[in-house]
């Protein structure tokens, strides 16, 4: 009896572990999305263009990002969680080292092509995994845990992440980046386990991502799935490209530094 209930809390706090590690490439997903946002004015003038068509650029990540949903969720029904995270992992560590290296437009483009692919399944991961190993009650509580700690890159992208760029280039952010999807795959290397995909079966891949786009037009997801084209477009766009440009060039804050006396008049 106390051998099998010390298996259980064993299994457990492995499973959270797992979780952990795979949130935590979540986390890195939300901070790769707006350093752009926060370095576009430096950007720009290292790639010589105007700073509002290397915002048409960053669109390419998103465009990336979500056509990659279904392949991506595909896969992962096909080859298992931790695989996939992996190569997941991987891309993002390439993409985000292809975008610290970038020279000009098309370069970046690349870059922001590759992290667009590569995040596309960071928040997937973590949630497909306690989806199967938790009951409903649990995964409740868990979903809302990696979506908070997945939110973390938030915090890291805004005044942290402003301090690097002030003191070391907007290259850094990307390169801080890429350390951290190593550190974050060997996390998952180490903590996530090696299961089956329990959704294995013998259809072709394309007819599986047909048979999640017959899915999601179906009519009791319509309405699920006409909110989510907008309401994370929304929040991309605010917070991702549109906020820091706007706050620093129309109403003269700096990137990490207090608003002085005289900014903050023009908020009055």
């Amino acid at each position: 009896m106390g051998d099998s209930s010390d298996n259980a809390g064993d299994a457990s706090r492995a499973l959270i572990f797992a979780l952990v590690a795979l949130a935590c490439g979540h986390m890195l997903s939300t901070l790769l999305r707006t350093i752009p946002a926060v370095s576009l004015d430096l950007m720009a003038a290292d790639f010589r263009i105007e700073p509002q068509a290397l915002a048409s650029l960053t669109s390419v990540y998103h465009f990336a990002f979500a056509a990659s949903q279904i392949p991506v969720g595909a896969a992962m029904d096909r080859f298992g969680v931790r695989p996939v995270s992996l190569g997941l992992l991987a891309g993002t560590v390439f993409g985000a080292v292809a975008s610290g290296f970038a020279t000009g437009p098309a370069s970046f483009a690349v870059g922001q092509f590759m992290l667009g692919v590569a995040t596309s399944g960071m928040l997937m991961c973590p949630m497909t995994l306690a989806a199967k190993q938790l009951s409903a009650a649990r995964f409740g509580l868990w979903s809302g845990a990696i979506l908070s700690i997945g939110n973390i890159g938030m915090l890291l992208s805004s005044s942290p992440l402003a301090f690097v760029i002030d003191n070391f280039g907007w290259r850094a952010g990307f390169w801080i980046s890429a350390l951290g999807g190593i550190l974050v795959a060997l996390a998952v290397f180490v903590l996530v386990p090696s299961q089956p995909a329990e959704h294995k079966d013998d259809s072709s891949p394309l007819s599986q991502m047909i048979e999640v786009v017959r899915l999601g037009l179906s009519r009791p997801l319509r309405g699920v799935i006409a909110l989510a084209l907008v309401s994370l477009a929304s929040t991309l766009v605010l917070r991702g490209l549109w906020g820091g440009p706007w706050l620093m060039e129309i109403k003269g804050l700096t990137r990490s530094r207090p608003a002085t006396s005289s900014v903050r008049s023009r908020w009055r």
